[in-house]
């Protein structure tokens, strides 16, 4: 590694350069990102099921994005990647139930609306 004012070599465990005196500055290096075994994290839900009633009985185009949400969640565990898989999950359920509050709202719309006309 070089001194990075006046590039001159600088020893293994130096703390300043030995040639201008500069405090040296050491890379951080950080830790590879690593994943464990497919199937040995733990059991996240893709909500799938509920995607697919959501997207025939209440709403199509919420369901369509929450059955995307949820075919996403079996493909990051496969790679073992968690995280990005619990948050697929939590998008999956969040669209499940913005299709059933849209199902409910039509309902009671149909329902008012009916009501007024007679």
């Amino acid at each position: 590694m070089n001194c990075e004012y006046c590039g001159a070599a600088l020893p293994a465990n130096a703390s300043n350069c030995p040639a201008c005196g500069a405090a040296v500055s050491r890379p951080v290096v950080s830790a590879p990102v690593t994943y464990a075994a497919p199937g040995a994290g733990p059991a996240i839900p893709n909500y799938m099921v509920w995607s697919i009633l959501a997207t025939l009985c209440c709403c199509l185009p919420t369901g369509i994005v929450a059955i995307i949400n949820s075919s996403k969640v079996s493909t990051f565990v496969a790679q073992g990647d968690y995280a990005n898989a619990q948050a697929s999950s939590a998008k999956a359920k969040q669209w499940c139930i913005y299709s059933i509050i849209g199902f409910v709202v039509q309902f009671f719309l149909g329902v008012l609306l009916g009501a007024i006309s007679e």
